[in-house]
């Protein structure tokens, strides 16, 4: 149907899972993709087959809690394709700890990345979208955002606060054109989610 024909999207995270699919569908429709991934060995091959299949579609390396990847990611896309219309922020990293394990290192790591890293990916896309006239982000929160788990404390936090982060910047960019919403999926069969349950005492548990 080409609804998104001509648009430049990034995709943060596209390499495997719900990013990945975003990716291929919003090809499909006919968008430029950049594939951003922490690894050339998952977001590559994700580049790779949109080409083979017709689409366009480019690799950029990024580990979205590292500044200047993520400053070196908006500033290639628009050297490859132009402009950005639309940002789906959908990196993050999950893991499960009891409050009384948890220490800093581990709030910082997931943090730096699942809420840090989404609100720079938004810092250093907007102007570039409002010099082209707007655009749309779609950021990627959790059904953890809805009702806790155990152990999950540093990361509902932040899937709660890109939610807040998203409302906030919906009201300040609605009348510049700029779209802000959150999609908050629950469980995804989905390479992150086969991690979480190899790892847990009980797979069935966690469930």
């Amino acid at each position: 149907m080409e609804r998104l024909k001509d648009r430049v999207a990034i995709v943060t995270g596209a390499g495997a899972g719900i990013g990945k699919s975003i990716a291929e569908v919003f090809a499909r429709e006919g968008a430029k993709v950049i594939i951003a991934s922490r690894r050339e060995i998952n977001g590559l091959p994700v580049a790779d087959k949109i080409v083979k299949e017709g689409g366009q579609a480019k690799f950029i390396k990024c580990d979205i809690s590292v500044e200047e990847d993520v400053k070196n990611m908006i500033t290639s896309a628009i050297k490859i394709f132009g402009k950005i219309d639309i940002l789906v922020n959908n990196a993050g990293i999950y893991s499960a700890i009891p409050i009384e394990e948890m220490n800093m290192d581990e709030w910082d790591k997931l943090m730096n990345i699942d809420l840090r890293g989404t609100f720079m990916c938004m810092l250093y896309s907007i102007p570039k979208m409002l010099e082209y006239g707007g655009g749309s982000i779609i950021n990627i929160s959790s059904n953890h955002s809805v009702a806790c788990y155990p152990g999950s404390a540093h990361y509902g936090a932040a899937k709660w606060g890109i939610v807040g982060l998203s409302k906030a910047l919906a009201v300040e960019l609605a009348d510049r054109n700029v779209r802000v919403n959150v999609l908050s999926p629950g469980l995804i069969d989905t390479p992150m989610w086969h991690d979480v349950q190899a790892s847990a005492p009980d797979a069935e548990k966690s469930l």
